[in-house]
């Protein structure tokens, strides 16, 4: 290899390396401004602030604002994909997969505020940031995981052959993200304090054990 060329690498290799830094810092900023207001009322002009780089930048990197939105939406579902929790579970941990899944649940909200407050939002747009194709990749990760073993827990008789998957999914998908996006209403509501962890562990368990007595054969002692 030449001189002149190794001197070239020198030079586009650091270049390459800001570029991403700038890239990753356009797109984090996105991530809390979206979830702060939405798709709608989110301006350009928040995000460039907040990531210090120009709307040219970020068109550059981007496109556009909706493009740049659909990969924020995408990336917090890959998150809970990605969720070891939930995708390491297999058919060891059949007898007790609800307690676990609705664990993983309570964890992912509590660990990734962005994701409830995106998903609030992304309804109230009209569910228009994701195209088709992209809710078939979602149900094909880790949804399809789950289904899978809950299936196979009808099949060895841990679960009521009568009672759907998707009805089962429903219902531990609307407790756990309603614990935390109607937190503080339900807090005044019902005089709890649902941010303090020891109150909302207390809730998960119950309600864990509530759903594992209602979707079981034969609950165990």
């Amino acid at each position: 290899m030449s001189k002149k060329h190794e001197d070239s690498e020198a030079v586009i290799a650091p270049k390459q390396a800001r570029g991403k830094q700038t890239r990753e810092r356009i797109f984090q900023a996105a991530r809390e401004v979206f979830a702060a207001k939405g798709y709608d009322r989110a301006r350009v002009s928040d995000i460039t602030r907040r990531a210090g780089v120009s709307k040219q930048r970020l068109y550059a990197y981007f496109g556009s604002k909706r493009a740049l939105y659909r990969e924020v939406l995408l990336s917090v579902y890959a998150d809970v994909a990605s969720d070891e929790g939930l995708s390491g579970l297999s058919v060891c941990d059949l007898p007790h997969l609800t307690e676990r899944i609705v664990e993983q649940f309570f964890r992912i909200h509590e660990e990734n505020p962005r994701f409830w407050r995106l998903l609030a939002w992304e309804n109230l747009h009209g569910g228009r940031g994701l195209a088709s194709a992209d809710w078939e990749r979602i149900r094909g990760s880790y949804i399809a995981h789950i289904e899978t073993l809950y299936h196979l827990g009808q099949d060895r008789g841990f679960f009521r052959a009568d009672v759907d998957f998707t009805t089962y999914l429903l219902i531990l998908f609307s407790t756990t993200y309603f614990c935390f996006s109607n937190q503080l209403t339900i807090s005044h509501l019902l005089g709890l304090a649902l941010d303090q962890a020891t109150v909302r562990r207390h809730i998960e368990e119950q309600f864990a054990d509530l759903m594992y007595r209602g979707t079981v054969v034969h609950p165990h002692p």
